[in-house]
């Protein structure tokens, strides 16, 4: 009986240690969100990007406490065996997902620190777990530390996503024109109002038509409120050229080939003809009988003759001609094309806060 009570015992503390093992390898949290370190890229060094995250991650703490796990239990997570994986994660979405799944959390936040243009651009993700896609994104410049507008900014977008909205008030003169953010339509102008319920940060707007200069340009949307843009979408010229139309496309090639392809057909037609009459003169003459016999033969021949060498005539010209044609075709330059209208005036009317203004573009 002590025998037995000894081993339950040790089984005991065994299951107990194994517990405690595994719970310091998943520690216990009550967090919905981790944030994951940002990735230094494109001209930024591994130093700023920790700057810039220890600056965001202070204010997250502060503001959204419990909900964001604490950083020293996420860099625990490091410790798991086979976890080191994560710090290769970068943006991908799987890498990111299996982060969560480790952590036990449903919502990642990541993102990238890089230089562009000369300058410092944060762009930060939220990534759903389960879906393992990005639900929310916030792209902004920086110039040094983030500052206190784009770090609540900032937290919207990881936390409140659906609140990190702004507006486009657009003016473009051109009716019909087609208006994307970021690669989706969004609207067609002639615009009632601005544009709004936008995701904000730095976005890609385009606004095209055919037969008009697309207009392209990153936008910066305020949360909240509306960002002024005027698209020009200057006519694309109409171009003529000073190249005459190629041969198949000229009347006189075709009646040329025409002619001597007719011509040369009637010719081989008569001269085979007037073969079979000469043979026939030719065997009544041999065979010594009169002329009244073979003459009619004679001279069916001798018209045909002439008339089979008048085809061949026309042919051979009408096919030299077409091969003029040809030839001038092919030794002939492209002529420079040149634009319709050299010289266009524009006309916009501008929505100003005061009242309203007119932006006249003249191009030559």
């Amino acid at each position: 009986m002590i025998i037995q009570r000894a081993i339950f015992g040790a089984l005991a503390l065994g299951f107990m240690a194994t517990a405690s093992a595994a719970a310091q390898e998943v520690p216990a949290t009550s967090a919905r969100y981790i944030f994951w370190h940002l990735t230094p890229s494109e001209g930024t060094t591994p130093e700023q990007a920790q700057t810039v995250e220890r600056s965001i991650r202070t204010f997250f703490s502060e503001k959204r406490g419990k909900l964001l796990m604490d950083a020293a239990i996420m860099d625990s997570l490091l410790m798991v065996e086979g976890n080191e994986k994560f710090l290769r994660c970068g943006t991908g979405a799987g890498c990111l997902a299996g982060l969560g799944e480790a952590a036990g959390v449903p919502w990642v936040i990541t993102g990238t620190l890089s230089i562009v243009h000369g300058h410092s651009r944060l762009e930060l993700l939220l990534l759903d777990r389960n879906k393992k896609v990005v639900v929310s994104r916030a792209l902004m410049a920086l110039t040094g530390l983030p500052s206190a507008e784009q770090l609540a900014a900032m937290d919207l977008a990881m936390f409140e996503p659906e609140k990190f909205v702004g507006g486009i008030d657009l003016t473009c003169s051109v009716p019909g024109a087609e208006v994307l953010l970021d690669g989706k339509k969004i609207g067609v102008t002639p615009l009632i109002g601005p544009l709004s319920n936008l995701p904000a940060g730095i976005r890609k707007l385009e606004v095209r038509k055919d037969g008009h200069q697309p207009f392209s340009r990153e936008v910066d949307i305020p949360v909240n409120a509306a960002r002024t843009v005027v698209a020009m979408l200057p006519e694309l010229p109409a171009l003529v050229t000073s190249r005459p139309p190629p041969f198949y496309r000229n009347v006189w090639f075709w009646t040329a080939a025409g002619v001597g392809v007719a011509s040369l057909a009637l010719g081989v037609g008569m001269h085979l003809d007037a073969n079979q009459q000469q043979e026939s003169a030719d065997l009544y003459k041999k065979g010594g009988y009169a002329e009244k016999y073979w003459r009619p033969y004679q001279d069916k021949a001798d018209r045909e003759y002439l008339i089979s060498y008048i085809g061949f005539g026309f042919g051979a010209a009408g096919l030299l001609a077409a091969g003029v044609f040809v030839v001038l075709d092919v030794i002939a330059k492209p002529g420079e094309d040149t634009p319709a209208n050299p010289q266009k005036l524009d006309v916009t009317l501008l929505r100003l806060q005061d009242g309203l203004g007119f932006l006249a573009t003249v191009r030559f």
